[in-house]
């Protein structure tokens, strides 16, 4: 039984990703583009050249091509050939993916997490890595994300794994991305957490996927107990005596949103200018904490900065942390209309939920200023 703990706690650590110092790219001579070259000497100064503009989008190297490296004294180190993603030398394996973190593990090892689509429809995220060592030559390799092919299910849907019809589709989903990105791979080790960044503690599931034989070996799946404790918790937060007491819940309309009549300067002293449109929108703590009171979405529409887009899901932060699903998604500040829903999150944390979009609009200025 040990045994079986320690080989877990070994592959899990892999998905500890904090960016360490150091972890640096050397830029092209305008400082556009940024490539990442690990090398233990001082890259103070170095600059890389790409064999196409092309291979230069949203500030780092992609696509395919070379990079030559030059040192602060303009002479070429290394020229490098092959698939770039993200500022990442893949080598002569092609990688189409939003690349998440990286870091140095050793002086001998550089490690960085990307992210892979999902269309299941499922609120879940797949994050796999890529893996840089160095050579005889004290030289590093290209990064590696075959042999073996490692994906982390990120989700607190824990049914996923309680139901074996569900389980199977996320697994065949997953083979599908193996077999895309590495054709010769026959293993894939599946890992399910809460967390982007687990230890071993948070792993709930564990299986191993032959994809030769098609066979499933499910090494841990703890999804039940998982999901056990965090309603637990949820309970235990809920009933806190800080909690405030509850209030009558009663129906949500703009209307109730709005403020009273503010004389801007404007020719119109009764107030009667019409009042801004953001000052209209319904705020999103309201509208989660009625969706937790009465235990089901709410209609309402907010303003939100979105960071993360991946197919038809995205992630805001700002002003709150909001998971989103609809079509027509965007990086960006934007107002989002919608059913809002509560999701239990850590005690003492701030409110978090879920959207599900039925209309976008894309915003130039933060908070939808450009917007009257």
């Amino acid at each position: 039984m040990l045994k079986k703990v320690t080989t877990l706690a070994l592959l899990v650590s892999a998905w500890a990703l904090p960016v360490a110092a150091g972890f640096d790219m050397v830029p092209t001579q305008d400082g556009q583009c940024h490539f990442f070259y690990p090398t233990d000497k001082n890259t103070h100064g170095w600059t890389i050249q790409t064999s196409s503009e092309h291979m230069c989008q949203n500030g780092t190297v992609n696509k395919h091509g070379q990079v030559t490296i030059y040192n602060a004294f303009g002479m070429p180190v290394e020229q490098i050939y092959g698939f770039f993603n993200g500022g990442y030398w893949t080598g002569n394996k092609e990688l189409s993916a939003d690349v998440i973190a990286g870091y140095a593990e050793n002086s001998d090892t550089y490690k960085v997490a990307f992210e892979l689509s999902s269309n299941t429809g499922f609120d879940i995220r797949y994050l796999s890595q890529m893996v840089a060592k160095k050579q005889k030559d004290t030289t590093f390799g290209p990064f590696s994300f075959c042999g073996p092919f490692r994906v982390l299910i990120q989700t607190e849907d824990f049914g996923l794994f309680q139901d074996k019809s569900l389980t199977t589709e996320i697994i065949d989903e997953v083979a599908q991305h193996a077999k895309k990105l590495c054709p010769a791979e026959q293993k894939i080790q599946l890992f399910g957490s809460t967390k982007e960044r687990p230890s071993g503690d948070d792993i709930f599931f564990y299986a191993d996927i032959d994809l030769k034989t098609a066979q499933i070996d499910v090494k841990r799946n703890d999804a039940a107990d998982f999901a056990k404790k965090q309603e637990a918790l949820s309970e235990k937060t809920e009933n806190e005596p800080s909690e405030p007491a509850v209030v009558p819940v009663r129906p949500v309309s703009v209307a109730d949103e709005v403020p009273a009549p503010v004389n801007n300067g404007s020719n119109d002293v009764n107030g009667t200018d019409e009042p801004d449109m953001l000052q209209l929108m319904d705020k999103i703590p309201h509208l989660l904490t009625i969706s937790r009171l009465t235990n089901k979405p709410v209609q309402g529409t907010t303003v939100v900065e979105i960071k993360r887009v991946t197919n038809n899901m995205a992630e805001a932060v700002t002003p709150a942390s909001l998971k989103l699903t609809g079509d027509n998604l965007s990086v960006g500040w934007a107002i989002v209309s919608g059913e809002f829903s509560y999701e239990s999150g850590k005690k003492g944390s701030d409110l978090t939920g879920k959207v599900n979009v039925t209309s976008l609009i894309p915003c130039q200025q933060a908070y939808c200023a450009d917007i009257k």
